[in-house]
């Protein structure tokens, strides 16, 4: 069940826009005399993101476990490594549309954001949820445990000024696993060690020798309680600037062609 841990604000994610209310006529398409959308908040925008590279301390790991004298094994690497990368913005078209009284839709590609307002500051967001559970029971007493919830939440933040809206896009992730399985069992069941993957988090020293990964054996107590049990808590955050400029593409059928064109961060290696 575990899956690769990835903190980035990629395409997928990114999306944007917001705006002054509606005109008189309700805030329908069309421009005035002069030529100006009616609404400008309601249109097609573009999008530029800055590159900015990941912290190394975006994500954090915590353990809960209940193997006595067992600790979270050190894996510190002795080696540093510096690499430092610095890249053109990107840029991608969005589109905003009006959706009830007070709130809007902000898409961009096969993404949607629902957007709520506070005069002029727009915030767009979406929270994905994922949760899994898979068990396991041997009618001789033994069974094994494993239940992952996943959360990626994404958030945009504007303030309009007419042309032109500033401000912050935000993603975080959690990911919290845990593992339950009996602590002893019977030969019968036919497994001489757990499932639980303590091995991969935990070590213990004994008789001298340290860092001993540790493990759930079948005919040794190794938990304080009937059921030994850990879990494992994954969370990730960064932040970005980002920055929108409202276009005069009006057409109703102009963001299907939009939709896809983008302009990628870098990508002057040819």
């Amino acid at each position: 069940m575990t899956r690769p841990l990835l903190l980035a604000l990629s395409a997928s994610l990114l999306a944007a826009c917001g705006g002054d209310k509606s005109d008189d006529d309700g805030g329908t398409a069309g421009t005035t005399a002069a030529g100006e959308p009616a609404d400008l908040f309601q249109g097609i925008w573009m999008l530029r993101v800055p590159y900015v590279e990941a912290a190394g301390d975006a994500c954090q790991e915590n353990l809960d476990h209940n193997f006595p004298g067992a600790y979270q094994a050190d894996l510190d690497d002795p080696w540093t490594e510096t690499e430092t990368n610095d890249r053109s913005d990107a840029i991608y078209f969005v589109q905003i549309e009006r959706a009830g009284e007070e709130g809007a839709v902000m898409l961009m590609g096969r993404q949607i954001w629902v957007g709520t307002s506070d005069g002029s500051d727009w915030t767009f967001s979406w929270t994905a949820t994922d949760s899994e559970l898979s068990l396991e029971e041997h009618e001789d007493g033994y069974s094994f445990r494993e239940e992952g919830s996943f959360t990626t939440e994404t958030e945009l933040s504007l303030s309009f000024t007419d042309w032109t809206a500033a401000g912050t896009m935000a993603s975080s992730y959690v990911e919290q696993i845990t593992w339950q399985e009996s602590d002893e069992w019977v030969d019968s069941v036919g497994r001489s060690a757990g499932f639980i993957p303590a091995d991969d988090y935990l070590v213990y020293d004994e008789d001298g020798a340290e860092g001993i990964p540790q493990t759930n054996r079948r005919d040794e107590s190794d938990c304080a309680d009937a059921r030994c049990a850990l879990t494992v808590r994954t969370e990730c955050s960064g932040s970005d600037s980002v920055s929108l400029e409202r276009t005069t593409y009006e057409e109703e059928d102009a963001y299907d062609l939009l939709e896809e064109v983008y302009q990628p961060f870098g990508n002057g290696r040819g």
